[in-house]
């Protein structure tokens, strides 16, 4: 890990932000990497945030957060996310909003570099939205 480059940064901090929240819910943290719990719902967390992503969108709707079965609390508690209510009075609904937009890259990149290194390249390619990324790139 390089802390010198923005990667690095986010790694860092992202450890840092695991490791107060085991300290607080006394949970161990392992020597090497994050808990299995906290790494899979940053996985999760990471492909639903390339989702937005490639919608053009910084904000997950909860109820495809709740979908797709993710530990929303244990985000929250780490506070890679907070929630908040749409801006529309006329059907307002629970977001999931990152601290930062290259928070949202950053655990989206992780997503990637995790599906590229365990070879799911086709679970990447089945994002309906990699077709549309594909083209405007070209």
């Amino acid at each position: 890990m390089t802390t010198g480059t923005t990667t690095g940064l986010y790694n860092s901090l992202l450890t840092d932000l695991v490791r107060k929240h085991c300290k607080r819910e006394g949970v161990d943290m392992p020597t090497d990497g994050l808990p299995a719990e906290v790494a899979d719902a940053l996985l999760q967390l990471g492909k639903l945030a390339l989702e937005a992503l490639l919608r053009n969108e910084t904000m997950i709707d909860y109820a495809e957060v709740e979908k797709e079965n993710v530990n929303s609390e244990l985000l929250l508690k780490l506070g890679v996310v907070s929630m908040e209510m749409s801006a529309s009075r006329l059907h307002p609904r629970k977001q999931l909003n990152f601290s930062h937009k290259t928070m949202q890259e950053f655990l989206a990149g992780r997503y990637v570099a995790h599906a590229v290194v365990n070879q799911d390249i086709v679970e990447l390619l089945q994002l309906t939205s990699i077709d549309k990324a594909l083209e405007l790139r070209n």
